[in-house]
Parts: C-alpha cells; structure tokens; sequence
C-alpha cells in the first residue's frame, strides 16, 4: 500500500491550472493598465464634473479607481479560494479511498478495538487534510481583507497624480497575487506531501496491528494448548469401518463395524480407554476393551509409549482376532524433517500367542490452518509393513471352518514362522474444528502371507472416526 500508487493530483495538471491562472491575472493587470491610462475616460460622466463636499474632483474620481482594483482583486481571491476548496476535496477523495481500501483488507484479520481504533485514526488524518485546507482559503481570505483596507486607506493626498495612484494600486495589487500564487503553489506541494505521509502512516499501523494481532492469536493458541496439555481431559469417539481385518487377513467376509469409545487422558501421560465394537451382520455387540497407555516425550523429535488392553468378546463373534485377549505393546515415535517413523512391538495373548512387529512411515502435510490453530485441515499419507507369527490364526483356522470366498493365489500360505504379514498404504484427512476432529481415511491392504490353506486377495476400504475432546 504504498502512497506513490496513490491517485495524487498530477504535477501536469498542476502546472496548467498555475499557468492558466497567472494567464488570467495578466489579462487583469493590463486591463487594470488600460483603465489607468484611460482613467478620465473611464469614468462616468458626472465624476468629471461632480464636486465632493469639500469641492474636491480627484477624490471622487480616486475612490472609483479603489472601487475597481478591490472588485478585481476580490475576483481573483474568490477563484483561488474555489481552486483550494476542489484541491483539497480532490485529495481527501483520494485518502478515503486509500483508507477503504486498507480498512477492508484487515477487516477480518484485527480484533473489534483494533479495527475502530484504525478507523478513528483515519478519521482523524481525513480531518487533517480538511483542516489544512480550509487553514489555506482563511489565509487567502485574510489577505483579501488586508488587502482592502490598505487600499481604503490609501489617500489621493499622497500622489502627485491620478496616473501615479493608479500605477500604485496596481503595484499593490500585483504583489498581492504574486503572493498567493506562491501560497497555492506551496500548498499543493504540501497537500501532496501530506496525503503521501498520512497514506504511509495509515498502512503502517494497519500492518502494525496485523502483526500485533497475529501476535496475540499465536500467545492465544500456546495459552490455551498449554492449559490443555496442563489438564486432563475426555475424549469422545466414535468410528467407523467399511472391512474389518487384522494383520491383511479378513476371514473370507467383508464385514463392516462402528466403534463407540470414551477415553481418559492425564497430562502425566497416562491414559485409560473403554471400547466397543458391533459389526453391522451382528445382532449383538462383538468386543468390548479396556486399554491402558502411557506415553513420554524424550524431546520434541523422540517420543516412547507402552500399553495394555484386555478384550471381551461376544459369544457369537465373527472377528477375526477373536480369542485374542491381551495386547502389550511398545513404541516410539521419532520425528524427521522429512518422515515420522512409527516403529512397534506387540505381544498378543489367549488362546495362543503371537508377536507382531510394525514400521509406519507418515508425513502430515497442512493444507488450511487458522494462525491460532483453532481450524484447519491436513492430511497424513503413510505407508506401513506388518511382521509377525500367526500361531492364533492357524490354530483356529484348524478348529472352525469358516465359509470364505476364494479370489485368487497369489498370496503365500505359511505356517508360524516369523514373516511379513502386509503391506498397508493409508491417506486420512485431518479436519480440526476447535477441540472436535473429523478423520475420513482409505486404506488399501496387500496381504503377504496368510494361515497355511488360506488365501485372498488385495482390497481397499474407507473409514471414519469422530472424536471430541472434552476439558
């Protein structure tokens, strides 16, 4: 918003109108010329030959002659008056639409009382411009009055002649406007410099109270992250799933579930969780679990985790994990410039036993983000590999005979050595709306290896969860 790309009058039109101007104060002045040469002829008739009171011609004749500059100077005065009045009309037109402009840029980026303080201010600059410019055409005025009462006081007395207080008259006259054309042009100059600065100075406080807004909301933010992670809290989700799996292995049915949970979080670390999970075939709930984790951050690039969970299942369960009933799990979070790298370590335990071990590799990128944090929307591509052995899956595999759907062979059957298991790219969009969370997230699955006598085949499928926190 820099003042030189401001509409400012133009020096061109300037000079014109100043040119013009002393065009026609010349024409005056030789008029002015003319009429002292031609000043018995001028005259009217009966001040030739009229006698004053005190039987003096000249003296009539002298006040004509007053009269006439006073009524021409007064013209004059008036036109420079006029042309002060649409100068400085014409800037504070150009500074309101400069302050518009400002005004609304910033409208919804600085609070209430910034906003009516950079409208006074403008108010206050608006009225400068104004003050200055009738401050000009009080000046020009007083020098009219001046003016006419040196000239009433002059006395025919004091000349020689009626030519010589003619050519004096002139002469005072002249000066006069020699004078004020300097006053205009100093104005203008002026004018311009002051609509420049004031312009200037008004864009610098806008932007000054867009920074000490974006300040603000920036202290805001750390305030209140600070006072939530200081304080614990509750966090209500529920979500959403359109295949049901577990470690690429689907039990031959795509069958979707919804997950209600309510979790406990102590900004110590440690957390609790109580869930469950209904499959949309199922006429009952089929898993409830309790979890225990606890999280501590070595510094902001490492972070480390250990949990527990314990699961119930229903009777008529058609999980697959189903049997497994205990999880540890460990993890660590390490932060990169250019990845999260999620490596993890889970023993499972029931009926069998298993060890898994996952790498996932994400990277959230922002797409909106308010300054205070309290919106915006990113998404978090990731890729991840799941090993481990599969002695639960075998074992019940060997007990139950469950109708699946054949597809295709290109997925390794082994027994419970230790291998991959899947492969899993996962894309989630991440939408924050204060404490409230929105997750959609596809996933696609590349099962590895599977229960000896099992096979499938790759697949995709969508989920949701909803979270809310509560403080």
């Amino acid at each position: 918003m820099a003042a030189d790309s401001m509409n400012f009058p133009g020096k061109s039109m300037k000079i014109r109108i100043s040119y013009l101007l002393k065009s026609i104060l010349l024409i005056m002045v030789l008029a002015a010329q003319c009429s002292r040469l031609n000043a018995m002829d001028n005259m009217p008739n009966y001040l030739k030959t009229k006698i004053d009171s005190s039987g003096n011609r000249l003296n009539l004749q002298f006040n004509f002659l007053k009269d006439s500059v006073i009524a021409r100077q007064k013209f004059v005065t008036d036109s420079l008056i006029e042309d002060v009045h649409n100068y400085s009309n014409t800037s504070i037109d150009s500074f309101k639409n400069i302050s518009d402009s400002i005004l609304i840029v910033v409208k919804d980026t600085i609070d209430l009382e910034r906003f009516d303080s950079l409208k006074m201010t403008s108010k206050n600059f608006e009225n400068n411009l104004s003050s200055y410019g009738n401050d000009q055409k009080y000046i020009i005025s007083s020098s009219m009055n001046g003016f006419k009462t040196q000239i009433e006081n002059l006395n025919v007395k004091s000349f020689n002649n009626l030519n010589d207080a003619s050519d004096s008259l002139d002469s005072i006259q002249s000066s006069l406007i020699d004078s004020l054309s300097s006053v205009i042009d100093d104005f203008k100059d002026s004018m311009q410099d002051s609509l420049s600065t004031l312009t200037d100075s008004l864009s610098s406080l806008a932007d000054s109270f867009t920074d000490e807004q974006s300040d603000d909301n920036e202290t805001m933010a750390d305030s209140i992250q600070n006072i939530q992670d200081s304080s614990a809290y509750f966090t209500a989700a529920v979500g959403y799933t359109g295949h049901e799996q577990f470690k690429g292995y689907d039990n031959g049915l795509k069958q979707a579930g919804y997950s209600p949970s309510i979790a406990y979080n102590n900004p110590l670390g440690f957390s609790a969780t109580i869930s469950a999970t209904k499959l949309t075939e199922s006429g009952n709930w089929d898993e409830f679990d309790a979890s225990f984790e606890y999280d501590y951050d070595f510094a902001d690039y490492l972070g480390f985790s250990l949990s527990y969970s314990h699961s119930f299942y229903g009777t008529s369960n058609t999980k697959v994990n189903v049997g497994l009933t205990n999880d540890l799990g460990a993890g660590l979070n390490i932060t990169t410039p250019v990845l999260v790298i999620n490596p993890t370590l889970d023993y499972e335990f029931g009926n069998k036993s298993d060890i898994f071990i996952g790498f996932n590799f994400s990277q959230e990128i922002d797409l909106v983000s308010n300054e205070d944090g309290s919106n915006q929307l990113s998404i978090t591509p990731a890729v991840s590999a799941n090993l481990g052995t599969e002695n639960f899956l075998n074992s019940v595999l060997r007990k139950k005979k469950v109708k699946r759907k054949i597809i295709s062979k290109n997925v390794k059957t082994v027994n419970s050595s230790f291998g991959i298991m899947e492969y899993e790219l996962d894309l989630p969009f991440n939408y924050q709306i204060g404490n409230f969370l929105i997750v959609p997230e596809y996933s696609y699955i590349f099962p590895v290896r599977q229960p000896v006598g099992e096979i499938s085949n790759s697949f995709g499928y969508f989920s949701l969860n909803l979270s809310l926190n509560i403080y």
